[in-house]
C-alpha cells in the first residue's frame, strides 16, 4: 500500500528512478519481515520452523508482488490468500510435507526441492513484474 503514487508529474522529475525506490522498498519490507519472524521463532524457541517460515515468506511475498502488478497494489492480498485457501484446507501432503505436491509448497517438507524452486520463482517473477509494471504506470 505504501508504493501507491498518485504523484506522476513529480515521480517523472525525481532524483531516483520510480523502480529503484520500489526495488529499495520491497527489499527492506521484506528484510524486515524476515528479521521479525526469525526473532520470533527464536524466541518462541522454536528454531527448527525458521526454514519453512522464511521459504514461505519469500513465497507469498512474491506472490503478493505479482498480485499487485495484475491488479494493482490495493488487491496484494489476493493471489496469496487464493494460494493458501487450497494449500491449507484441500491439499494433503502426507506426515510431515512429505508426499506435498508443487501447489501444495506452503505445506511442504523443508527438503523439499520444488517447493523452495517454486517459491524463488514467485518471488523473482512477481518483484520483478511489480518493478517493471509500476514503473511503466507511474
Amino acid at each position: 500500500m505504501s508504493t501507491i503514487d498518485n504523484m506522476a508529474d513529480f515521480s517523472h522529475t525525481a532524483a531516483l528512478p520510480r523502480r529503484h525506490v520500489l526495488s529499495l522498498h520491497l527489499a527492506v519490507a521484506f528484510a524486515i519481515s524476515a528479521i521479525l519472524t526469525c526473532l520470533a521463532l527464536l524466541l518462541s524457541q522454536d528454531a527448527a520452523a525458521l526454514p519453512l517460515a522464511l521459504r514461505n515468506l519469500l513465497g507469498f511475498t512474491g506472490l503478493s508482488a505479482l498480485s499487485a502488478a495484475v491488479l494493482g497494489s490495493r488487491l496484494s492480498w489476493l493471489f496469496p490468500v487464493t494460494q493458501a485457501v487450497p494449500a491449507f484446507l484441500i491439499g494433503s501432503p502426507g506426515a510431515r510435507g512429505t508426499d506435498a505436491q508443487w501447489w501444495e509448497w506452503p505445506r511442504a517438507a523443508v527438503e523439499n526441492g520444488t517447493a523452495w524452486t517454486v517459491s524463488t520463482v514467485l518471488f523473482v517473477t512477481g518483484a520483478g513484474l511489480f518493478i517493471l509494471r509500476t514503473n511503466r504506470q507511474s
